[in-house]
């Protein structure tokens, strides 16, 4: 009885996997338009919309769809500044469903968002997440401008 359930399991995973992946295509060429961007996103795991790279992955084990977006890195002057503005807005939750951070490696702010696989397998949802996030990073990155490196003095995530 284990076995068929661990099996059963394994194919809903599967499942949930190639739904998110197929619908994740057709929001993207939604998105970007069909063609090779829309495939090259794909291809990435990321995409440049609404003025940010936005990148997504799903954990197999979970299967939650993870979303992040690059917000900037700060100036080094202004970093506890931008820090306190981007805890503030966490913790008044100005950004529902999403939530700010700092990349472990690069010191880049970040807005990432998580929810069930199966849910981001709906077009229109989909659509809608990857919209949002991308929105809510833009909006971030106006706020914060005055605390960010420019574009042309940093790398691009």
């Amino acid at each position: 009885m284990n076995a068929d359930l661990s099996r059963q399991m394994e194919q809903m995973a599967e499942q949930v996997t190639a739904d998110f992946t197929r619908t994740l295509s057709q929001a993207l060429a939604r998105l970007l338009g069909e063609g090779v961007t829309a495939e090259q996103a794909m291809t990435d795991s990321a995409a440049f919309i609404d003025g940010g790279t936005l990148a997504w992955r799903l954990d197999p084990t979970t299967l939650i769809a993870e979303l992040f977006c690059d917000i900037g890195l700060p100036e080094i002057a202004y970093t506890q500044d931008a820090y306190r503005l981007v805890l503030e807005a966490n913790l008044n939750r100005s950004y529902p469903g999403a939530y700010i951070g700092v990349h472990s490696e690069s010191d880049r702010l970040v807005v990432t968002s998580a929810m069930p696989a199966v849910l981001m397998t709906d077009e229109s949802y989909c659509v809608t997440a990857l919209s949002n996030l991308a929105a809510h990073a833009r909006h971030l990155r106006e706020q914060l401008a005055p605390y960010l490196q420019r574009v042309e003095e940093s790398a691009q995530a």
